[in-house]
C-alpha cells in the first residue's frame, strides 16, 4: 500500500504532521461549505433527502422508506438537484 505522504530523508516529522494538519484543516472546511450549502436549500424534502444521502450514506431506497415517497421520485429529486449544481 502506497503511503499518502512522502515521508524521505528531505522532510522532518514535523513538516509531515503540518502537510497533514493542512490537508485536514482544508477538507473540514469543504465539509462546511457542503453544510452550508445544504442547509440553505430551501425546499426542506430535498434538504432532507441530501442529509440522509451524504451525512447518513442512506440508499435511495432507504431514503424513500424514510420520508414515504416512491424511490424513483426520491432519484428524481436528487438527481435533478445535483445535476443544477
Amino acid at each position: 500500500m502506497k503511503a499518502l505522504y512522502d515521508i524521505s530523508k528531505n522532510k522532518t516529522y514535523l513538516q509531515y504532521i503540518d502537510a497533514i494538519s493542512k490537508d485536514i484543516a482544508d477538507t473540514e472546511n469543504e465539509l462546511q461549505e457542503i453544510r452550508d450549502t445544504i442547509s440553505s436549500i430551501h425546499d426542506e424534502l430535498l434538504r432532507r433527502i441530501l442529509e440522509l444521502k451524504i451525512y447518513e450514506g442512506c440508499t435511495f431506497e432507504k431514503i424513500a422508506d424514510e420520508l414515504n415517497y416512491s424511490q424513483r421520485y426520491i432519484q428524481r429529486k436528487y438527481s435533478k438537484c445535483i445535476n443544477i449544481a
